[in-house]
């Protein structure tokens, strides 16, 4: 899985697997290594999305200025919501540009 390549580069202590059932959201607890401003720079780069979400996400590419994704719920208008503050970033994701439903990311557990 991609994902977990992503988490081998930033030398992951502790993997919990969680597959947390919440309103439809998976949650997975990892233990880094990796310094936080290295980890949440990787994670707020929608680029890389699809190396640390590669369950969720396949592909990300720009359509018209705003971008998209190859999901497992079919192609997705994507959006991130990004707080370097309270260190939280938001995947949002819907049918359209602005119709979005967020998950949250890191930091707090909803956005």
């Amino acid at each position: 899985m991609k994902g977990t390549t992503l988490l081998a580069e930033l030398a992951p202590v502790e993997l919990a697997g969680a597959a947390a059932k919440k309103s439809g959201a998976r949650t997975s607890v990892v233990a880094l290594t990796a310094p936080h401003e290295v980890v949440f720079k990787i994670l707020a780069d929608i680029e890389a999305l699809p190396r640390w979400a590669g369950g969720f996400c396949e592909m990300v590419y720009l359509d018209l200025g705003s971008w998209r994704g190859l999901t497992v719920l079919g192609e997705l208008w994507l959006e991130l919501e990004i707080n370097a503050h309270e260190g939280k970033i938001c995947v949002a994701g819907g049918p359209a540009v602005g119709r979005f439903t967020a998950s949250g990311v890191a930091g707090a557990a909803s956005c």
